[in-house]
């Protein structure tokens, strides 16, 4: 036992010194580093705790894994260039500047925008980056220089010098397309690194754009992998931000819905869906249904429209884009239900009122009669 302690401490000491080297020495590598260090810390503490606590650990370390899988996965998925689309004009991140010379990561993604250019030559591009310290000139600058040194003719090139972050990237850009004539909801397109574009096009999308995605390889293996894990972790954020009520219900469901945008035929999937899937509802509900009855759901409305037109029954649901997950308005949630009711029907009054969440309780305090459902089972609420 304590020869396994003195290997663990010898090895969670290297991990350590690895991950300084990664998160001090090597620029791009600090989630790497991190990584190393969460690492560490448990070869170091696994011998050195009783069975309960060895446990413990690798049910929270498993349950660590499935998270960071869980959000890994889209951002894998979207971390491809989107083939079918050929928009007029691209907007390129910018990825910081070593004074006048464009870093590694603008270098792959000036890369990835020169091949789209040249196939595509009538199309335009919006570089987009200010200027941050240790550095000589603006981010579009140094793009703006780099692909006219590279054969685009500058008449092509648009700069936008302004912005420092992702949001401003894209707000500017999109405010220079709109004033050029152009449309981002159909006609741009984002090209960033490859790990970015899933985060870059959930926010461009939140700005009320729909882009198409070109991705830049990044060259470096470490580097690539460095920030994949970010990105994870970045897309985890949102959840200790709903808890912490910084990130609304809304944001969270239209992450939630994005994978819409990959559906080919939304419509023929639910119809697919209800036929299969209608007969399960209730059958002491079908029994009293009356033509007065109100379905009031947080799902999204194109989702139960179906069987509320099937059941002819009146309906609120969240408004949602079928093709992109965005939500028009707030999800209809909680007190929003209550709010969305009294707005359609201002007049109504709530005779029974039925559910399997508590999370409708502020409804359920309007009717006379008021049942939590549990299958078949109604309890009074």
């Amino acid at each position: 036992m304590r020869l396994k302690r003195k290997c663990s401490a010898l090895i969670a000491l290297l991990l350590i010194l690895a991950g300084c080297v990664l998160r001090f020495a090597m620029p791009g590598h600090d989630f790497l580093g991190y990584t190393l260090w969460g690492i560490a810390v448990l070869v170091f503490l696994f011998p050195r705790v009783h069975r309960v606590g060895r446990t413990v650990l690798g049910v929270l370390v498993c349950a660590g894994l499935i998270v960071f899988t869980v959000f890994e996965i889209p951002v894998v998925h979207d971390a491809r260039t989107d083939t079918d689309a050929h928009p007029d004009t691209i907007v390129v991140r910018g990825a910081g500047v070593n004074g006048s010379t464009p870093s590694l990561s603008m270098c792959n993604r000036l890369d990835a925008a020169l091949t789209y250019l040249n196939a595509n030559p009538a199309a335009t591009v919006i570089v987009s980056g200010g200027q941050g310290p240790g550095e000589d000139i603006t981010e579009a600058k140094a793009m703006a220089d780099y692909l006219t040194a590279h054969g685009i003719d500058s008449a092509r090139i648009v700069q936008e010098d302004r912005s420092r972050t992702t949001r401003e990237n894209l707000e500017n850009s999109f405010a220079i397309l709109r004033a050029r004539g152009g449309d981002p909801a159909h006609g741009a397109a984002i090209v960033t690194s490859e790990y970015h574009l899933y985060r870059a096009k959930r926010m461009a999308r939140s700005l009320g754009a729909d882009p198409a995605g070109i991705a830049a390889e990044t060259t470096l293996p470490s580097m690539r992998i460095n920030y994949f894990i970010r990105e994870a972790v970045a897309a985890a954020y949102m959840l200790p931000g709903y808890w912490l009520g910084k990130i609304s219900k809304t944001a969270i469901k239209e992450r939630m819905y994005g994978f819409l945008r990959r559906v080919p035929d939304v419509d023929t999937e639910l119809e697919a869906f209800w036929a299969k899937n209608f007969d399960r509802v209730n059958a002491w509900y079908l029994a009293q249904q009356r033509p007065d009855d109100i379905i009031i759901s947080a799902s999204p409305e194109f989702l139960v429209r179906i069987p509320a037109q099937k059941l002819g029954v009146r309906l609120l649901a969240s408004r949602v884009d079928k093709h992109t997950g965005m939500t028009d308005g707030e999800n209809c949630h909680g007190a929003e239900k209550v709010r969305r009711l009294h707005e359609t029907y201002p007049d109504v009054e709530i005779a029974e009122f039925y559910s399997d969440s508590r999370s409708d309780s502020p409804l359920a305090e309007l009717a006379e009669h008021a049942y939590l459902v549990h299958g078949q089972e109604r309890t009074p609420w």
